[in-house]
């Protein structure tokens, strides 16, 4: 009940709406296609799909390093030496996540803090 309401509900219900006129308070008339002919005509539109392009293709190379690196751990053989590679690995993870929640923690903190 929980995937109809909130996960195929919105999708049919964009879908629905793709085909009126609309401010978003009210519907306010039927139109068909006319949207989706004004999208394929904009140029804008056309261009939108070179950006997301570039956008597919710096996701690929930026997850290649880390697809050799996970291999290239996996084929450790010392134990030790590939605890302590994934403890390097780690840390720069860790710490700007403890860093960003303790400045946060202390700027809300009710006996010296800014708010």
């Amino acid at each position: 009940l929980s995937l109809l309401i909130f996960s195929y509900y919105p999708k049919i219900d964009v879908f629905m709406m793709s085909f009126f006129r609309w401010q978003p308070p009210t519907v306010q008339e039927f139109i068909g296609l006319r949207n989706f002919k004004e999208a394929f005509s904009d140029p804008m539109f056309w261009q939108s799909f070179k950006l997301v392009g570039i956008l597919l293709v710096a996701n690929l190379l930026k997850l290649w390093p880390g697809i050799l690196a996970a291999i290239a751990l996996n084929r450790v053989k010392n134990d030790r030496l590939r605890y302590l590679i994934q403890v390097c690995f780690v840390i720069p993870m860790i710490i700007p996540g403890m860093v960003f929640l303790l400045i946060w923690k202390n700027f809300y903190d009710p006996d010296f803090g800014l708010v």
